[in-house]
């Protein structure tokens, strides 16, 4: 193929292809008012979503969550988390070998655990509790659960107070009122609590004003992201003046007309007609050197004469670093939703003992909250086995929930090798510690024993002083003591 037609079929191409990203007809003067639209327009939406005091709690937690990074983010990973917990089904007080009914059962709730998807319930359920801290539940007549709408929802103690602004203080919750003033065409609604579950973040009781500005006291529980909210609006603030100081301080070139190139001594007329004149010859000048620098690019050098003189106009404002608050008040926020920053994003790592700490408390953590939204699920598959076989005992149907973190599950083993060390455990106690249930006589046989011929008080002391039947037996003191990098579940771990 000759050469000039392969270049002509790659700008074909190229202008085919790729025209809708690259439009070469827009003027330098269109494309900086493009620019500047599109810094206006970003702070306006800025300015928009950041209106927290005229839109209700519910709007604001539900647009952090879908805004905000740090949020959203710690959300995802404790949902994912509270998810993984599910540990399965098993049958309560049962023996050492379930009957035909019970494993029935058990093959009935783990068939309906995939059919209704009660995985990506957990998930939602999870999220928001901690988005709004209420979350309200109808159970309907043919078992399927309707998660209602926050900020259309209230509690009241009695049916006569729907649609009122009732000043007495509401402690006994007997109704859910839905949709009081009805809006959006929703159905209004005054649900008997015997039909709504009410999940809480917390059961402290503390005065809280409903949707409709009643007085309650005990009936709601607070949001983890109501504690965000001054940090994210700060933030949002500086947010916005970063972007309009960038812009506003961004280098420009000052490109100085010498005025002696106008003499008013070359103008005929009046002194005010020479002025006109040398002004109109200036505008002029100018003019045509500003359209001459419109199609520059930026390494592009500038020829001129010597009349022109071309400096830089830099700003004098020294403090730009708007980074390092908005790190801080990141920080501030993951205090407020009370998740280790090292848990969303793996910044501000610490060393291993600290890490170990923080895994504990998300593991204990996310057990609370799925054993918050335990009774919803177990309670709804429970009602689904009966009515396919009543005859089935599902008040013993139960859901394990079990998570461990990777660092925390190590501490776990080598707690389970110190106990099987000691002599002083069965192993059914090991096994249920971490939890696994007892060994059947069938599966004795098949056991790995890599245990060294080691007695029980050789083993309790090994424990005790971190060493083992090969580690010489030096003097132990107080400070020496903490100061071990083994420990017993260290050695057996090692010598597998």
């Amino acid at each position: 193929m000759h050469i000039g037609a392969f270049i002509v079929g790659v700008k074909t191409f190229i202008t085919k292809h790729f025209s809708r990203f690259l439009d070469g007809s827009k003027s330098t003067s269109s494309n900086i008012a493009a620019s500047k639209a599109i810094t206006s327009e970003l702070v306006g939406y800025l300015t928009q979503l950041s209106d927290f005091a005229n839109m209700k709690d519910e709007e604001v937690q539900e647009q952090l969550y879908v805004w905000e990074p740090e949020v959203g983010g710690s959300f995802d990973r404790i949902s994912t988390l509270i998810r993984q917990s599910f540990a399965g089904y098993y049958v309560k007080d049962a023996g050492m070998e379930l009957d035909a009914g019970e494993k029935r059962m058990i093959e009935l709730a783990n068939e309906l655990e995939d059919t209704v998807d009660y995985n990506s319930m957990r998930e939602s359920l999870s999220e928001m509790l901690l988005m709004f801290g209420n979350v309200f539940i109808l159970n309907n007549d043919d078992l399927s659960l309707t998660i209602l709408p926050n900020k259309y929802c209230a509690i009241l103690d009695e049916d006569t107070k729907m649609g009122t602004t009732s000043t007495s203080i509401i402690m006994n919750p007997k109704y859910l009122a839905f949709n009081e003033l009805g809006l959006f065409e929703l159905d209004r609604r005054l649900y008997p609590m015997e039909r709504i579950t009410h999940l809480k973040y917390k059961s402290t009781p503390i005065f809280v004003k409903d949707n409709m500005g009643r007085e309650t006291y005990g009936i709601y529980s607070v949001s983890p992201l109501t504690r965000t909210f001054i940090s994210v609006w700060w933030k949002r603030q500086c947010q916005i003046i970063d972007v309009l100081l960038r812009w506003r301080n961004v280098p420009r070139e000052h490109h100085q007309i010498n005025a002696e190139l106008f003499p008013l001594s070359m103008y005929p007329g009046t002194t005010a007609e020479r002025q006109a004149a040398a002004n109109a010859d200036i505008d002029s000048f100018i003019s045509r050197y500003i359209n001459s620098l419109k199609s520059q690019m930026p390494d592009q050098g500038v020829v001129s004469t010597d009349n022109v003189k071309i400096g830089m106009i830099e700003s004098k404002v020294n403090y730009l670093q708007s980074n390092e608050l908005i790190a801080q008040l990141d920080s501030t926020i993951m205090a407020g939703l009370n998740v280790p920053q090292s848990m969303v994003n793996s910044s501000q790592a610490g060393s291993y003992a600290s890490e170990l700490v923080i895994s504990n408390y998300v593991s204990s953590k996310v057990i609370q909250l799925a054993e918050k939204i335990k009774p919803v699920i177990l309670n709804n598959i429970r009602a689904r086995i009966k009515l396919i076989d009543p005859t089935l005992p599902v008040d013993r149907l139960d859901m394990k929930l079990e998570l461990n973190l990777a660092n925390s599950k190590l501490e776990l083993w080598r707690t389970a090798a110190i106990m099987g060390s000691l002599g002083i455990f069965t192993d059914s106690e090991v096994r249920d510690m971490l939890g696994y249930e007892p060994l059947r006589a069938d599966q004795r046989n098949f056991l790995i024993n890599t245990s060294a011929n080691t007695s029980s008080q050789e083993s309790v002391a090994n424990a005790v002083k971190g060493g083992s039947d090969r580690t010489p037996d030096y003097p132990e003191t107080s400070e020496s003591d903490v100061s071990h990098v083994k420990d017993e579940g260290e050695n057996v771990y090692r010598t597998m």
